[in-house]
């Protein structure tokens, strides 16, 4: 008996709509696994991005950034599309073990929305990199131990505007004694002489060479000379002086920096100020500790001066420490009813030897303003050879004599054993934070530039990509049911790449 074997239109029907189903399925699991293969490749660009970080900048500041100095924000997309690229290109090993890419896609698009570069915002990115670099690499406790080192400092003070203007005073009031004394020079120099040749009384003798030499030599002239002379080789001692300068300055300051456009609110605290100083001591030399390297011995001295060469910056900063400790030394002479009263005596000797004994009170002020001074100068040498200094001046610290300020003295020796108080980088914190932020910022990096010889406005800490991916179809290709829209896979990603951390996504 023969069987007739026959297939419907009914089940060549449904047999084909089975097909499609499952064929539809397949395409819709392709789908799915499509996306998570766009998000995948877009952390693999982005991750292959960040690891192209600036090598400089990491090894000698631990700050990581990415150079678009070549080919500007829109080379970060041309670079992470070539990283797409060649992870996508199927090799002949491949070929040869029979892998069929079922999950390919193509990156057809990425563009770089928005870039920061570390100059943006006053160098806002930059600080932030250096306070978390100085967060991993010191204990909280540096922080503690910072502000209590600040805490020290004495409330109790003049202004250096009021120091400086003190100083003028003083000059004026020198040459107010000169002129009036020049009416009786000429006497007293013919009494001088005679009482010298002849058999006067030994005391008025005494008396008349005396006040020559009060008119000669006093603290408020020797006051006047010591400003006139370099400085630097008065507290320097010894030590050399740096000569280093900048060959080609190009200070952030003064030139048009390139900007970006990506919008970021900032949420540190208020001790990001203090890690920022502990990053600053890390990184950067002074005068009172060995050069590391950079275009400059005396780089803090840099960032508070911000002048082209070493000795100058130096001296700008000496010259602020002297103001800041003879505002203190003033105020310590003014309380010590002692040598108050020695600086009286002197002032009253010196005003009568100029005849004009009513000027006794104000000489006896710019008398305590030179030995506040010569003070200073001891406080810095102190400093400079390593030694501590507190914010307040106690008696037992105190070191200078009234009789000092005459001739050539130059302060006493310093005193690098002293253990206790603030050091030198210390007080040049202090002075960097009574500097504007973004000034300080921008310094720290022309020193960065000039020692890696990169643009700090060339260098992206954070940007925000897009990403387009797309695949044609596969399984449903051999969908003949429909009007087949289904075209393909396109999937639309944005990611924030950046060198934070916890700030990807």
């Amino acid at each position: 008996m023969k069987v007739k074997a026959g297939l419907t239109v009914f089940l060549a029907l449904l047999i084909g709509m089975m097909i499609a189903v499952v064929f539809g399925f397949l395409e819709a699991a392709r789908v799915s696994g499509l996306k998570s293969n766009a998000q995948m490749q877009t952390m693999q660009a982005a991750d292959s991005l960040l690891s192209e970080y600036q090598p400089g900048l990491w090894k000698d500041y631990d700050v990581l950034l990415w150079d678009a100095s070549k080919s500007g924000a829109d080379g970060a997309a041309l670079r992470q599309k070539q990283f797409l690229d060649q992870n996508r290109s199927v090799t002949e090993e491949k070929r040869m073990r029979l892998e069929y890419p079922f999950l390919e896609l193509e990156a057809s698009r990425i563009v770089v929305d928005a870039y920061e570069y570390a100059t943006d915002r006053g160098g806002e990115p930059f600080r932030e990199q250096a306070v978390l670099a100085a967060k991993e690499g010191l204990a909280e406790t540096a922080v503690k131990e910072l502000s209590d080192a600040f805490s020290q400092k004495e409330e109790d003070s003049v202004q250096e505007e009021t120091i400086e203007q003190m100083e003028e005073e003083a000059g004026e009031l020198d040459q107010k004694l000169e002129a009036g004394a020049e009416n009786t020079e000429a006497s007293e120099g013919e009494d001088l002489e005679e009482a010298e040749s002849s058999d006067a009384d030994t005391s008025e003798t005494l008396s008349l060479q005396q006040k020559h030499a009060l008119k000669k030599d006093n603290p408020i002239k020797w006051m006047i000379r010591m400003k006139k002379e370099g400085i630097l080789a008065v507290v320097m001692q010894d030590k050399p002086v740096s000569e280093k300068e900048m060959e080609h300055p190009d200070m952030l300051e003064k030139r048009t920096l390139q900007a970006g456009n990506f919008i970021h609110e900032k949420t540190g605290g208020s001790a990001d100020e203090l890690w920022f100083l502990l990053y600053l001591q890390q990184h950067f030399s002074d005068a009172s500790r060995e050069s590391m390297g950079g275009v400059f011995d005396y780089e803090l001295e840099y960032l508070i001066a911000g002048k082209p060469k070493d000795a100058d910056n130096l001296k700008s900063v000496v010259n602020r420490l002297l103001l800041m400790r003879e505002g203190v030394n003033y105020i310590y002479l003014l309380h010590d009813s002692e040598k108050s009263g020695e600086a009286l005596l002197l002032a009253t000797a010196i005003a009568s030897a100029f005849g004009q004994p009513e000027l006794a009170e104000p000489v006896k002020h710019a008398i305590l303003l030179a030995w506040a001074y010569a003070e200073s100068i001891s406080d810095v040498r102190i400093l400079l050879d390593g030694g501590k200094l507190w914010p307040v001046k106690t008696k037992a610290q105190w070191r200078t004599d009234l009789s000092d300020l005459s001739g050539s003295y130059h302060g006493e020796e310093g005193n690098p054993e002293n253990s206790k108080g603030l050091t030198y980088t210390q007080y040049l914190q202090l002075l960097l934070m009574a500097e504007k932020k973004d000034k300080v910022t921008y310094r720290t990096m022309d020193m960065v530039e000039q020692r890696e010889g990169i643009r700090m406005d060339q260098m992206i800490s954070r940007m925000k990509c897009s990403y387009l991916f797309e695949a044609p179809p596969l399984f449903w290709r051999f969908v003949t049911i429909g009007d087949h829209t289904f075209s393909g896979f396109a999937n639309q990603t944005d990611r924030t790449i950046s060198f934070f951390p916890g700030e990807q996504n």
